[in-house]
């Protein structure tokens, strides 16, 4: 006798629709987050990651569901974590994003140099392509007219690159990106999520365009490829927010003189302060 595939229960913790919630992630401002397990008729299942905002008690964080929804609808990247649903459920703003299972780049490189070592370049290569090759999809896309209207992350850090154990990378945390053009005026919430990635730009409180991401993408890689810390370590806030808006990094041309002179000079560039 042929036997029906086996559903799992409902958790405690409920359900959205056809998605059952199986752990409570921590609480990114006004969004909360959740594992679950997408459940429908036939045995088939996944699992997602939902982002819930609470309409009737708080507008912002629905608002900027929303608009992370927009951008993310826009993206189709093998290196970037994809959407699969955006509604509403009992007067809630639910986004559905896919669930890549791998540890952020933060935590592997915590791990890989735990014991002092440097990190292999290969991996660094590794990672940069993946990591620029998603932000040029996000940069290079038009609107319906042919027209540039480029996604923008403004969120690029170690913390929001993911790497599978099968050495797949995915570029996640759009929560701050923005479908703009050119001439909007960038905010300052990135400066208050990663201050130590941010462009010295944004800090002048000047307009933000790929570039800003160039150069957090680049500060990621240099940090690897150096072993050291881009940003000064035990200032006060107004030091800091005066080290970043001025800082001068060393080049990779003098830092890594082994490397070919067209990658590190293709970094210098994006890490130039003006």
């Amino acid at each position: 006798m042929t036997r029906e595939p086996r559903i799992p229960s409902v958790t405690p913790l409920g359900a959205v629709g056809p998605y059952l919630l199986e752990e409570e992630l921590p609480k990114r401002r006004e969004v909360f987050e959740y594992l679950a397990r997408q459940r429908v008729p036939g045995g088939f299942e996944r699992l997602c990651t939902l982002k819930i905002a609470k309409r009737s008690s708080d507008a912002r964080g629905a608002e900027s569901l929303a608009r992370e929804a927009k951008v993310m609808a826009r993206l189709d990247h093998p290196n970037i974590v994809r959407m699969h649903d955006f509604f509403d459920h009992d007067g809630d703003r639910v986004l559905v994003l896919e669930r890549f299972s791998g540890l952020s780049l933060e935590r592997l490189l915590a791990r890989l140099t735990s014991g002092g070592a440097r990190v292999d370049d290969r991996i660094t290569w590794h990672v940069a392509l993946s990591l620029f090759d998603a932000l040029a999809h996000a940069h290079g896309l038009v609107d319906q007219d042919g027209q540039p209207a480029p996604v923008l992350h403004r969120d690029v850090r170690p913390a929001n690159v993911l790497v599978a154990s099968d050495g797949r990378v995915r570029l996640t945390g759009f929560s701050f990106a923005r479908d703009v053009d050119l001439d909007e005026s960038t905010a300052v919430a990135a400066v208050y999520r990663a201050p130590s990635y941010v462009a010295p730009e944004i800090l002048r409180a000047t307009r933000a365009t790929d570039r800003a991401d160039a150069f957090s993408a680049a500060l990621v890689i240099w940090e690897m490829l150096t072993g050291r810390q881009g940003t000064q370590r035990g200032l006060t806030d107004f030091e800091l927010l005066k080290h970043l808006a001025s800082r001068q990094l060393e080049s990779l041309r003098t830092a890594r003189p082994d490397l070919p002179a067209l990658v590190s000079t293709a970094l210098d560039a994006c890490l130039m302060t003006d």
